[in-house]
């Protein structure tokens, strides 16, 4: 975003004008393949991941919740994570069906792309603060009180929302291109395909997030492990895999995401490469949905009682 603010408009900038593109709108959607029931199912799968979502917020930010540091954390996440989806689901497959390519609309795809590098990296910050909370939590839980008690829960939000807003200033933004399905940083103009458009700060950022996402949670299930040694070989085993699947659940899918945006700098952006990486970002941000509704219990039950209460006021059963 800091070219509008160094170059005033985005025709000024070099890197980014498209003023001597010469083709019509039609011209250049005609230049790609167009992908209407994959930008179809990314819309339907948004449209799913919001309802879980509502439904999962709706409980996580009750009174009997949310004055836990955890829900604090998962209840901004959620609120992130249903922006994110916006952009993820909706929007990339709205791209989908048109084939889609940055001089279509670049004001549109400059500020989506920056954005996408905000929300992007404000979850990829929350998500680790709430996996080290549940770190904290299980080694030395009055540390944990110590960092999270009360409104000091608020001041890792709002370290996570500033480092969100530095990532949608500063660096470059990621552009959506149908013929690699996803965002990239190169906005492919014609003419200046040979320029570099590449973000160090994206790339360190993302291998030090999933590398630490990943670390958080191994600890997490070594710890529980050794304070679950005097429970009968049964129950441990139960309980160890409920902990391991909730934890691959909420952070694969972040570390996948993180890897191959990361790793756009030491290989060329193959279309494959890049479908997967589109995929694997929208399970990123629904899939914390999938897992408070569905594996997680004690939000299930209070989300399912919510939903039968609105049916019964609206006589639907």
């Amino acid at each position: 975003m800091q070219t509008y603010f160094e170059y005033a408009s985005l025709e000024e900038n070099p890197r980014y004008s498209c003023v001597n593109n010469t083709m019509s709108y039609e011209e250049m959607a005609a230049r790609h393949e167009k992908h209407p029931i994959i930008g179809g199912i990314f819309i339907v799968a948004g449209i799913f991941f919001e309802i879980c979502y509502i439904l999962s917020l709706s409980v996580i930010w009750s009174k009997e919740f949310v004055q836990m540091s955890c829900f604090k954390l998962m209840f901004c996440l959620g609120v992130v994570d249903c922006l994110c989806i916006v952009l993820s689901n909706f929007l990339s497959g709205f791209f989908y069906i048109v084939g889609f390519e940055y001089c279509m609309a670049p004001h549109m795809s400059f500020i989506m792309g920056a954005l996408v590098n905000g929300f992007f990296n404000t979850c990829c910050m929350l998500c680790l603060f709430l996996v080290f909370n549940r770190l904290v939590d299980v080694w030395k839980p009055q540390f944990g009180e110590m960092l999270f008690k009360g409104g000091r829960t608020w001041i890792f939000v709002f370290l996570a929302v500033a480092y969100g807003i530095f990532f949608a200033i500063i660096p470059p933004p990621c552009l959506f291109n149908a013929d690699y399905g996803t965002v990239i940083y190169h906005p492919l103009i014609p003419g200046k395909e040979n320029l570099e458009y590449t973000s160090i700060y994206q790339t360190v950022a993302n291998l030090i997030t999933g590398t630490s996402i990943c670390l958080c949670y191994v600890l997490i299930y070594v710890i529980h492990s050794i304070r679950m040694r005097g429970v009968d070989a049964k129950s441990q085993s139960r309980v160890q895999r409920k902990i391991l699947i909730q934890a691959v659940c909420v952070c694969f899918f972040t570390f996948t995401t993180a890897t191959i945006w990361g790793s756009l700098i030491f290989i060329p952006p193959y279309p494959f490469m890049m479908h997967l990486g589109q995929l694997s970002w929208e399970l990123m941000h629904g899939m914390p949905a999938i897992v408070y509704l569905f594996l997680n219990k004690t939000i299930q039950r209070q989300a399912f009682r919510k939903v039968s209460d609105c049916l019964k006021m609206f006589n639907l059963i």
